[in-house]
């Protein structure tokens, strides 16, 4: 189904909704009378296809592509207006658009032009691919997932477009830390895809700092009906409009863990310097070594450290070689109070800094000091 946004005069948006039944495959994800309604809808709707009917100065244009931009998502625009009218030929110069409509334009022209500028969004992101990095809490308690959302959060104040995927299917917590309530899960993905679903966008609640989360069901019992297949069609969509996808795995060997493990480019093994995290992290490194997995990289990260284990955390990372060392941060159960990530509760933090680390890992800054990315 293409998600339409209608953005006009009320009265041009009834004329275009009423010719809309008749186009099977589109639905109107939302309405606004003005760029500002515009701007904030689109990053709660995620449309597909933006049908514009009022003209855009050079400012409001900027603005408008660069929150587009700054979007998980590419959609395109159509400008509706009146025939030679220059102002409306500036416009779709000014916003890059992919179409121009007569505004009294028939439904059958309507559905032809959002099903061609659906086309190419899809068409421009068919090769793009992101990075999978999946974190595996070794143990319980390790700060799995408080990493998992943090290196997402700090992804995106680099511009980096990020989504976690939370993999602990049965009892995952992403959703609740970040303070969201998600309306779909992956169980609804899972059903849904089993009948051709496949915009994976639909699943995905967004977070106040901009990325998205794929959050687990909702009952535990639930994960009884997500299968690899689904997950595995999550995943490469995901992997398609996003730079970044991060899998939240949690300390266990079930079907759908050792799925996306095996899935990952780049695994990265979650402990701490405590005895169960030491002897956590032996059993499972060297059961992935029995069964063989490849990945571009396969590294640990010690969690939690302070003065008292840092000899222990030193030697962890030699082992089991160490993308990171991140340092223990007392304050970090409070700043998940508020629902945000500690990149916005605790900027400065040395566990912050560490974590951004390890996203220098992923996407190495340029010399320059610019804002690009440069993924390897």
């Amino acid at each position: 189904m293409i998600r339409l946004l209608l953005a006009d005069s009320e009265e041009h948006r009834e004329r275009w909704k009423s010719g809309l039944p008749e186009c099977e495959g589109i639905e109107v994800a939302g309405e606004a009378g003005s760029v500002a309604e515009l701007l904030p809808l689109a990053e709660r709707t995620r449309p597909h296809v933006i049908l514009l009917g009022f003209p855009a100065g050079e400012e409001q244009a900027a603005d408008l592509l660069g929150a587009l931009g700054s979007l998980q998502f590419n959609p395109g625009i159509i400008v509706a207006a009146h025939e030679n009218d220059p102002e409306a030929i500036r416009t779709v110069i000014r916003l890059q658009a992919r179409d121009f409509l007569p505004a009294t334009c028939a439904p059958d022209d309507l559905q032809k032009a959002v099903n061609r500028v659906y086309a190419s969004v899809l068409e421009e992101n068919r090769d793009r691919t992101g990075i999978l990095l999946a974190l595996w809490g070794c143990r319980g308690g390790a700060g799995t997932t408080s990493l998992a959302l943090t290196l997402a959060g700090a992804a995106r104040r680099r511009g980096i477009k990020a989504a976690v995927a939370d993999g602990d299917i049965a009892l995952g917590d992403s959703a609740f830390l970040m303070n969201t309530r998600p309306a779909l899960t992956w169980v609804d993905w899972a059903r849904d895809n089993g009948s051709g679903e496949r915009d994976i966008n639909r699943y995905l609640v967004t977070t106040e700092e901009g990325f998205s989360i794929l959050a687990a069901p909702k009952s535990p019992a639930q994960a009884e009906l997500i299968r690899p297949k689904a997950v595995s069609e999550a995943l490469e969509l995901l992997l398609k409009s996003h730079d970044l996808v991060i899998a939240d795995l949690h300390r266990g060997f079930d079907e759908i863990t050792l799925h996306i493990a095996e899935q990952a480019q780049r695994l990265w093994l979650v402990t701490d310097a405590s005895l169960s995290g030491v002897k956590d992290i032996s059993l499972l490194w060297n059961l992935l070594d029995q069964l063989r997995l490849v990945h571009e990289e396969r590294a640990s990260v010690i969690n939690r450290v302070n003065k008292g284990n840092a000899q222990t955390a030193a030697k962890l990372a030699s082992l089991y070689k160490g993308a990171a060392i991140i340092p223990e941060e007392p304050g970090l159960d409070r700043a998940w109070e508020s629902g945000r990530t500690p990149v916005r509760t605790l900027p400065r933090s040395p566990f912050v800094k560490g974590v951004d680390g390890l996203l220098g890992r992923l996407f190495p800054e340029k010399p320059s000091g610019g804002k690009g990315k440069d993924r390897r």
